[in-house]
């Protein structure tokens, strides 16, 4: 049976998710991560699970982004640190393919401004942003900002 872990932060509301490992508990020993199980203590870290890269994914709920009239999103803003390159996939209730982006590899965190490339057909109410990374490099997010187009409704006279 696969086995998924959750783990929610009340103060920034954010949840991350792990499959496949055997622990029921996590925690920070110093500057370790620690896992527990039925299999004992486990030190997390590095790039790999065995011979696989691991592979972490952060994906936003739908979000109308304050505005309920369909919008473009013209401008990612980020402050991020990565080993290796990021995906960052934008997409909508109505176009679940969306486009995507790529965040290069830093030395330290970053701030940036990407623009994003796309189709300026896609367009939505309710958004949605996934990071993924590459290689199973380490990766943190500081923030990220987006700025949008509200669409209005051509009227015809």
């Amino acid at each position: 049976m696969a086995k998924l872990g959750v783990r929610f932060n009340l103060l920034s509301e954010g949840m991350s998710q792990v499959s496949g490992w055997e622990f029921n508990s996590i925690g920070k020993l110093g500057t370790e991560v620690i896992a527990a199980g039925s299999g004992g203590l486990k030190q997390l870290g590095g790039e790999a699970d065995g011979d696989a890269a691991i592979i972490s994914t952060l994906t936003t709920p739908l979000n109308e982004l304050s505005v309920v009239h369909p919008k473009r999103v013209r401008r990612l803003y980020a402050k991020y640190s990565a080993e290796s390159p990021l995906t960052v996939v934008c997409s909508t209730d109505e176009n679940e393919d969306g486009f995507t982006v790529t965040l290069p590899a830093t030395v330290g965190e970053v701030s940036t401004s990407k623009g994003l490339p796309g189709d300026r057909r896609i367009r939505g109410v309710n958004w949605k942003f996934t990071v993924s990374n590459k290689d199973g490099a380490d990766f943190s997010i500081g923030y990220i900002g987006i700025l949008f187009v509200p669409l209005t409704r051509s009227r015809s006279l």
